[in-house]
């Protein structure tokens, strides 16, 4: 099998990069082989954990070799255009052969002439460049050594897309050098995420400005991360600019068509009166993703732009950034929320998104067609929030609740059951979901720390019991993966906290034979040799526990 060229590639073409460097440490055929495939996409390099600027060492190692090289090259050139002129023999020294002198004249000479005949070897960038289709970041490359990524350039094929880029309007202005003018001209037609600052100090020239480096992407941009402020030190009223483009028609651009996701990193209110705010959002007409940091009192004009000039969103991520400067009230998550034509499929709330009930009211107008819903500390995202979505949302194929603080669901809520009559109130996702990732509070402690609290003595034990009874219902469930919060962070064992998870409930979950991922952490029960075979037994498909 490994004489056929066409089965090794198609093998090679599954690997990973650490797989394919040991490959190509085998011999010099597997080398031949595995290098196209090794080069094709360099983005790993910069995940290297023994070193954050590999890539740069890379292209910086490649650009001073091939720099010695032309040295080399015109050293030997200038030696063979030099005319050969007759010199005088010298003369012979005391105590010295003239067999010795000739000896080395021979050897000069022939050195001479096998340098002339070969040229010095190719670096391992100018070899394998070609192979390159995916750049990384080229952020710490650029300010290493520009001039080394303007030689990675010449060497790649015009084909060649860049990972990610960062482009300020601000440092356009503080870069006087060519170089870095030249690179981003090279780098923007080929990026595929575009983080862009634009900074409207000089309102006139900053609009064209950032009008133009828009212009400069191809079809090859996806993800755009867009930052827009103005100075406090404003004018009242913004002139009037008219936006200058490079054609006469309303086609769309290359890249506004290509483009799905849209990230906004800040906005302010007072672009709604601005003509870059008109002038852009007409060219997110195929946005499918929309994530959302910061709002400055201008929700209600992006929520109605959404749902002018988005036809095809359907997804939305809210808050996610930790380090924002600002945060999403819930008027502003709810306004957020009503801005879909086609109602959402996903929804990510994070820890600067504020939820209430305007936000829930405009949550439950779109769960019919909710298929993913991620919860990352969301504030004022509670119980109720969460039961109303599992219990409605038909479609709902994956649920994240990764929350690890008191505000974390309790395992008595989750179980969800009738208050008269003891049973499980069903959830129409029931026959849907597919990935359940959930934290619980102090499940473990309700034995321990109930006595103290008034609650029975096995109280916990039956919360386990029960709630085993409503995981057995996701029968097409394919991950899961639960945790037990513990109270102030430190896990406190209970009673029943040292039993085995075969003598906790564990059979009742001998339905779910599509699981594939079984993910648990301070949570029921210890897990021994009998509950692994009972795992392999009963769930065929299970990969990692």
């Amino acid at each position: 099998m490994l004489g056929v060229p066409e089965l090794e590639t198609m093998v090679y073409q599954y690997l990973s990069q650490q797989d394919l460097t040991r490959c190509a440490l085998v011999c010099k055929r597997w080398h031949a082989l595995v290098m196209p495939h090794l080069w094709r996409d360099l983005r790993w390099l910069k995940k290297a954990r023994w070193n954050m600027y590999a890539f740069t060492s890379v292209i910086t190692r490649g650009y001073r070799e091939e720099i010695q090289r032309q040295e080399l090259l015109d050293q030997g050139d200038r030696t063979t255009e030099q005319p050969t002129q007759p010199q005088p023999a010298p003369e012979p020294e005391p105590f010295s052969s003239s067999s010795s002198s000739s000896s080395s004249s021979s050897s000069s000479s022939s050195s001479s002439s096998s340098f002339s005949s070969s040229s010095p070897p190719l670096s391992t960038l100018s070899k394998y460049a070609r192979w390159i289709r995916v750049l990384p970041c080229l952020k710490d490359a650029c300010s290493a050594s520009p001039e080394a990524v303007l030689h990675l350039f010449k060497l790649c094929p015009p084909d060649v897309q860049v990972d990610r880029s960062s482009v300020s309007t601000w440092d356009m202005d503080r870069v006087p050098d060519d170089i870095q003018r030249q690179i981003i001209e090279l780098v923007l037609p080929r990026v595929r995420c575009l983080a862009l600052d634009v900074d409207l100090g000089d309102f006139d020239a900053k609009l064209i400005q950032a009008v133009n480096l828009f212009n400069r992407c191809s079809g090859t941009l996806q993800r755009l991360e867009l930052s827009v402020d103005l100075p406090t030190d404003r004018p009242t009223e913004l002139p009037d600019v008219q936006v200058e483009e490079e054609s006469t028609d309303n086609a769309p651009k290359a890249w506004a068509l290509s483009l799905k996701e849209l990230v906004l990193c800040y906005w302010t209110d007072d672009l709604a009166i601005n003509p870059f705010h008109t002038w852009f959002f007409k060219q997110c007409s195929q946005i499918v993703r929309l994530e959302v940091q910061a709002t400055h009192r201008s929700a209600k004009i992006l929520a109605r732009t959404m749902f002018t000039h988005m036809p095809h969103l359907t997804e939305i991520a809210l808050g996610l950034d930790i380090y924002s400067r600002g945060r999403l009230s819930h008027f502003a998550v709810a306004r957020l929320l009503s801005g879909s034509r086609r109602g959402w499929k996903r929804i990510e709330l994070g820890s600067k998104a504020e939820f209430g009930p305007l936000a829930l009211k405009a949550l439950t107008r779109h769960l019919t067609k909710l298929e993913t819903m991620v919860c990352q500390l969301c504030v004022r995202f509670e119980t109720p929030e969460k039961l109303q979505v599992l219990r409605h949302a038909t479609r709902l194929y994956s649920f994240k609740d990764i929350r690890y603080d008191e505000y974390a669901m309790r395992g008595e809520d989750f179980i969800d059951q009738d208050a008269r009559t003891g049973a499980l109130i069903p959830w129409k996702c029931e026959s849907t979901l597919k990935q359940l990732k959930m934290r619980f509070r102090q499940l473990t402690q309700l034995d321990g720390l109930g006595c103290m609290m008034g609650v029975r003595m096995g109280h916990g034990h039956l919360v386990q019991f029960r709630l085993h009874d409503r995981l057995a219902r996701f029968t097409r469930l394919e991950v899961l993966w639960i945790k037990d919060e513990p109270c102030g962070g430190k896990l406190k064992r209970g009673k029943y906290s040292e039993k085995t998870w075969l003598s906790n409930g564990l059979p009742k979950l001998a339905g779910l034979k599509a699981l594939k991922e079984l993910g648990i952490e301070s949570m029921f029960a210890k897990i021994g040799v009998e509950e692994v075979e009972w795992m392999t037994k009963n769930w065929p498909e299970l990969r990692t526990i």
